[in-house]
């Protein structure tokens, strides 16, 4: 039985990121994918990531613990969007169920808007404000307040 393999986000220097750089990195059997943020050029990688170090150099720093939502804040859309994903598998409340699934839908729609797929990004914007209208207000409230106490516990603005 094959050990399965831990997923990474390697992140560079957004003024790495082109076109040509793109394919020579996804010749890589265990690239998920490489991406372009506000802040960074995120390397999305399954396994061993040395070859994409020898190539660029050391990141500016790694992640694979997708735990919460602090990445939101800092522009990184796929590792909020997993740390909430895994909030709404475990949500019971339909409507709470909705707000998760929502912000999930933010997050799709800021990965497809900086990867400059417009229309798609729309969509799916529209698709969470959608969702968002069916969760009753106080209870956005309340996730909100959550959102935002765990923001200020967590110091995630560093």
């Amino acid at each position: 039985m094959k050990k399965e393999e831990l997923r990474t986000i390697l992140f560079y220097n957004k003024t790495l990121f082109t076109k040509d750089l793109k394919e020579l990195l996804r010749l890589r059997s265990n690239i998920i994918d490489i991406r372009k943020g506000p802040k960074y050029m995120e390397v999305d990688i399954l396994g061993d990531y040395s070859g994409v170090i020898t190539t660029l150099g050391d990141p500016l720093f790694k992640s694979n613990r997708f735990e919460d939502f602090s990445c939101f804040w800092d522009g990184r859309f796929w590792e909020a969007h997993e740390a909430i994903e895994s909030l709404w598998r475990g949500e019971r409340d339909l409507d709470m169920r909705n707000y998760y699934q929502a912000l999930i839908l933010v997050c799709a729609s800021m990965i497809k808007f900086y990867k400059g797929e417009l229309k798609v990004s729309d969509d799916l914007m529209e698709k969470a404000l959608s969702l968002l209208t069916k969760v009753p207000g106080y209870k956005r409230e309340e996730a909100f307040k959550k959102l935002i106490s765990d923001y200020k516990k967590n110091n995630w603005s560093k």
